[in-house]
């Protein structure tokens, strides 16, 4: 469960046993201190981010991350909520306007054109990519299927899974095994590829 201070084990099992609202508002008071720096850490890799906006959409992150974290899964609660911030893609509202600005200064109609005709390729051959993976998903057995979504999808360890699964971490395993040899037939590549 990662190193916690008595204090903390005290709201959490406060919040657990009562799963209440006025029990999550004081975790969420607690950890909310560490959102700042969180969201400095994102701004500093993905530069150009408007740390008031970061900070706003992480408070809302830390919420679900509170009500959906369980401690027998074997992650610390804070490696959880970095996770839990950083792992989707960063909100268009979190790029700050001057980043925007930069970006249009002065396009030219060659330059606009260009990458209006590589995003739409690009797009196209995602969408595409994206309904054949969904066509192939969908015809494993359902086990199989949500261990894709979990792994691959929402990008949970082995470890993870097999806590929200209730399985072990060895039968993930081999479903991993089993839904990666299952993807790379459809796909039409080898193992040795």
């Amino acid at each position: 469960m990662g190193v916690m201070t008595k204090h903390e084990q005290l709201l959490w099992s406060c919040y657990q046993r009562s799963r209440s609202i006025p029990d999550r508002n004081v975790l969420v008071e607690h950890y909310l201190p560490d959102l700042p720096c969180i969201c400095r850490s994102i701004a500093a890799k993905r530069g150009r981010v408007a740390l008031d906006e970061a900070i706003s959409d992480a408070t809302l992150r830390l919420i679900t991350c509170v009500e959906q974290w369980r401690p027998e899964c074997g992650t610390a609660f804070r490696t959880y909520l970095y996770r839990g911030i950083t792992m989707d893609r960063v909100p268009a509202s979190w790029v700050s306007m001057s980043a925007v600005q930069d970006e249009l200064v002065a396009p030219t109609i060659e330059s606009t054109s260009e990458r209006m005709e590589d995003l739409r390729a690009m797009y196209t051959i995602i969408m595409r990519s994206k309904r054949y993976m969904d066509t192939v998903v969908a015809a494993f057995p359902k086990q199989q299927q949500k261990v894709f979504q979990l792994l691959f999808s929402e990008g949970m360890t082995n470890k993870e899974a097999a806590c929200h699964l209730k399985l072990t971490r060895g039968r993930v395993a081999q479903l991993r095994a089993r839904v990666l040899a299952r993807i790379r037939k459809a796909l039409g590549v080898s193992d040795g590829e």
